[in-house]
């Protein structure tokens, strides 16, 4: 067993990373071909592309061959746009050429539940499980992105300049995956895989987080699931994931009629009951999330407090803010994810004596703009803060936003991120509602090196989520 799964594991890798990609199918009219070929040339992909085409001699400059068995050399990767009833011919040939990965972008299988393309899913499923020496992606997918090493066969366009992290993605919905990267991008999050799914023929969510497991530059798994195939391996990576503190956070549809409904009809996916599912993770740990925008954030807010050694114990959350306003705002808010703003009166009589007078010694802590025109009064205000040992982490509520560029704000951001390292206790900063970053500010808060959370609920949530983490993974 551990043999096959790590030659599967190689097999995976030959399908994010391949030397060589078939194009079966391809055609100058055909759009996804051109937007694949596209986002390879953009990326400077280093390895060869061999179109598949029994009716054309060269497709967009390229010598096409009629199947893959007269490719004259080893193929890693076939991508699939072809109709599905013509699909298993094309695995067939691809297994006899020894491909080693196939991605298949067609639709019109199980996902409306028609009795062909059911039955075609069903005998692709048979065809791959006899043979151990491929790998399918898909079908009815948008193809993979390997964005460390660029490498994809992505089928809409990938911007030229998207960055690497360390968080991997997996989504049963290709749309979903451009909308991730779209507004991850907007705040600074970066990802290092970005894989379509689709329904999961062969190659299942759990396949492709047991290959992150073994991939030292992924911390954090994430996933847009409409379905789970096989519950018991899923279970086991779960509990692999939580043994080495790679913490996954699942966005899973299906918990309404209609939730259920549209999901089987995109992926031909069974979503179950949703409390077993609620149930089985939390038994492992897994975080599940209700919106995009609160996996992309949760996503990052773990990713950073991991990298950056921190371990938060308990939900004692420390606030430093510039308005009254905001720190009423937050404590109402807290008390939704029993979220605590300790402080002891020893202190609040230290900040007593450096605060301005209309300021606020508790917690939260109203510094008022002060600050802005006397740093060295920022940094002293933190410092006694972060004596207090009953807070396990520490916020700085940017009331402003980020700043779009060199500022007094942006040295408080500064001498917020260099005291961070001085104790155990978390630091992060967050907004008081929904932002995006310019690309001066994407580069600060990655020079920085805190999290940033957009939006004071969201905040809270991502608090509560990460201290059950924590304590089902032996973090605190």
């Amino acid at each position: 067993m551990v043999g096959e799964m790590e030659e599967k594991i190689k097999l995976i890798d030959a399908l994010l990373n391949p030397k060589s990609i078939a194009i079966i199918g391809a055609t100058e009219n055909s759009v996804m071909v051109r937007k694949m070929l596209s986002n390879l040339e953009s990326w400077n992909y280093k390895g060869r592309v061999y179109p598949i085409n029994p009716k054309y001699q060269n497709i967009f400059g390229r010598k096409a061959y009629p199947n893959v068995n007269e490719v004259p050399e080893e193929i890693d990767n076939a991508v699939i746009i072809i109709p599905a009833k013509s699909t298993l011919k094309a695995v067939e040939e691809c297994i006899q050429k020894k491909v080693k990965s196939v991605v298949i972008i067609s639709s019109g299988f199980a996902e409306r539940g028609a009795k062909e393309g059911s039955e075609i899913q069903e005998e692709l499923t048979k065809m791959t499980s006899k043979n151990n020496n491929i790998v399918v992606c898909g079908p009815n997918c948008f193809g993979t992105i390997d964005v460390l090493r660029r490498a994809t066969s992505f089928c809409e366009i990938i911007p030229k300049e998207l960055e690497s992290g360390d968080i991997g993605a997996v989504f049963q919905s290709g749309a979903m995956i451009i909308a991730l990267y779209t507004l991850a991008s907007e705040r600074g999050i970066a990802f290092n895989y970005l894989i379509s799914a689709g329904n999961q023929a062969d190659l299942e969510v759990a396949d492709y987080f047991s290959y992150m497991l073994e991939d030292d530059n992924t911390k954090v798994m994430v996933g847009f699931v409409e379905g789970i195939k096989n519950l018991d391996k899923f279970v086991s990576v779960a509990e692999a994931a939580l043994l080495k503190k790679k913490p996954i956070i699942l966005l899973k549809i299906g918990s309404s009629e209609y939730g259920v409904e549209g999901a089987f009809n995109h992926t031909g996916s069974l979503a179950g009951d949703d409390k077993v599912f609620d149930r089985i993770f939390e038994e492992n740990g897994i975080i599940r999330v209700d919106e995009i925008e609160d996996l992309i954030e949760t996503a990052s807010f773990f990713s950073k407090v991991l990298r950056n050694g921190k371990k938060i114990r308990g939900k004692n959350l420390g606030v430093i803010t510039m308005s009254g306003g905001v720190g009423s705002m937050i404590g109402d808010l807290a008390g939704k994810h029993g979220v605590k703003f300790p402080i002891s009166k020893s202190i609040s009589n230290e900040l007593q004596n450096i605060i301005p007078k209309f300021g606020t010694p508790g917690n939260p802590l109203d510094i008022t703009v002060i600050p802005f025109e006397d740093p060295e009064n920022f940094k002293q205000l933190v410092q006694i803060f972060m004596k207090e040992k009953d807070l396990d982490m520490i916020g700085y509520a940017l009331s402003m936003g980020f700043p779009k560029g060199p500022s007094a704000s942006d040295k408080l951001i500064s001498i917020f991120s260099d005291l961070q390292k001085e104790t155990e206790k978390a630091f992060f900063l967050f907004s008081i509602g929904a932002m995006s970053l310019n690309d001066w500010g994407k580069k600060r808060l990655k020079e920085v090196g805190l999290p940033l959370i957009s939006g004071v609920g969201r905040c809270m949530k991502v608090i509560d989520a990460f201290v059950k983490y924590g304590k089902v993974a032996g973090l605190s």
